[in-house]
């Protein structure tokens, strides 16, 4: 008895679907790069322009092993719950914040309210950008939220957690279009090219800087907490 195949082409084709470790390869390989300059490069803001040219060879390697595939309809944070349980997860890591199970729960279940009022209905074609949309009104949300003056306690309670949940839902959108950008551009076109490794190049650029600046943060309180906790004598 053979083995079910591992990728299935759509109704029609003859042609097997590329594994996903190919497709998003030019997702992933300016994170390796990331990872190696931060090991390998001490003081990055003196090496700024290296950190925007590496994007050049990692766009070339991921080339060597990316391999296209038909865009899905859904969003990436859409397709798959843990899809959206996963980059909502990280939304508060990389702010440094700690963890708290119920407001994750809370912020996980309010995501799916938004998707409600924001997403395009089933069978309509996809917007250009699903960022910009989600700036916009969590923009609006915000102007809202800044008119309402505490005292209002209620009202004040509501719209800042509206707020709350309109920042991480216009970050699952950030993901989703550099998820699309990046795994399912065609990149037959010189314009398009120049997109992708401009994409990579910002992205090695502000995760390099920001994982520097987040050492250094803790570093800093390491040492600050060696010196202000009381020693053993």
């Amino acid at each position: 008895m053979s083995a079910p195949a591992a990728h299935h082409s759509p109704p029609g084709s003859s042609t097997p679907l590329a594994p996903e470790w190919r497709v998003y390869a030019h997702l992933y390989f300016p994170f390796i790069t990331t990872v190696l300059l931060t090991l390998f490069i001490a003081q990055p803001y003196e090496h700024r322009l290296l950190l925007l040219a590496s994007a050049l060879p990692t766009y070339f390697l991921a080339s060597l092993v990316h391999h296209p595939r038909p865009r899905p309809p859904e969003r990436f944070t859409r397709r798959s719950d843990l899809h959206r349980a996963a980059v909502l997860f990280a939304y508060g890591r990389l702010l440094g914040t700690p963890f708290g199970l119920l407001n994750y729960l809370l912020d996980l279940l309010a995501s799916y309210g938004v998707g409600a009022v924001l997403d395009r209905p089933e069978g309509a074609p996809p917007r250009r950008s699903e960022f910009l949309v989600h700036v916009l009104a969590t923009a609006a949300s915000t102007v809202v939220f800044g008119m309402i003056p505490p005292s209002w306690e209620t009202a004040w309670t509501i719209m800042g957690s509206v707020d709350r949940v309109m920042y991480r839902s216009a970050w699952m959108a950030l993901v989703d279009d550099v998820v699309k950008v990046l795994a399912y551009s065609d990149l037959s076109t010189k314009k398009v090219k120049v997109g992708v490794v401009g994409l990579q190049a910002l992205i090695i650029f502000v995760t390099v800087l920001w994982l520097h600046f987040l050492f250094v943060v803790r570093r800093r309180e390491i040492v600050e907490r060696e010196f202000t906790s009381p020693t053993d004598i």
